[in-house]
């Protein structure tokens, strides 16, 4: 089973798939479950993007098979963007390709907006823009304009 062992404690469970040519160099997409799933939401996409990609799909933490961090753990979308670029670190994946589905694609949009230069493309699927009770990132921007 492997788990990748994280910084904040945290011990998170990842399947990866890669069925492409050794030979040749291939990008990975990342797959990012909603609430209330994991990892195994994408098991019927393995044989369609393998073949070309590697393919990571992420149980975050808290979910499926990564452990649960303590009472009183700050929630928050910077947290599990950062919990995916710490497994990217750890996995030696430079730049992906990130898809997430319902708040899995909320976490994506945060993951855009934190780490940018970690990435090729960002998907979402039927994911809100906004969470109740969380600020967006873009509402915390100054906006100016040329006088």
């Amino acid at each position: 089973m492997p788990i990748a062992y994280l910084p904040d404690n945290l011990q998170m469970y990842y399947a990866d798939d890669d069925f492409t040519d050794p030979w040749t160099p291939a990008e990975t997409v990342i797959l990012h479950h909603g609430n209330a799933k994991n990892s195994q939401l994408w098991y019927a996409w393995v044989p369609l993007l393998a073949g070309d990609f590697r393919v990571i799909r992420v149980d975050a933490r808290g979910f499926g098979k990564s452990s649960v961090p303590a009472p009183g753990y700050h929630w928050s979308l910077e947290g599990f963007a950062t919990d995916l670029v710490h497994l990217m670190d750890s996995l030696g994946i430079d730049k992906a390709h990130l898809v997430g589905e319902t708040i899995g694609g909320t976490i994506a949009l945060q993951f855009a907006w934190q780490f940018p230069e970690r990435l090729h493309t960002v998907t979402t699927c039927t994911s809100p823009y906004t969470v109740r009770g969380v600020q967006h990132p873009a509402s915390r921007r100054t906006w100016t304009t040329a006088s």
